[in-house]
């Protein structure tokens, strides 16, 4: 996939999602690299598809609706 803001290729991976909801922050966004989530286990990566762009900084996840 290529970065919606620089064009340039992103990184393949998965984005993990922490719900840890308290009074300041409504949880967090990890991405990992398809290479180190071929050491994780399903119920760890939760399914969702991610990319990440080295030169923007930036995440963009792929999410099923519920």
């Amino acid at each position: 996939m290529e970065c919606p803001t620089c064009g340039i290729p992103m990184k393949e991976g998965h984005v993990v999602v922490k719900s840890a909801f308290s009074f300041f922050r409504a949880g967090t966004l990890k991405f990992v690299p398809k290479e180190e989530g071929k050491r994780k286990t399903a119920d760890q990566m939760r399914n969702s598809e991610g990319y990440y762009c080295e030169a923007c900084n930036k995440i963009v996840a792929v999410f099923s609706a519920w």
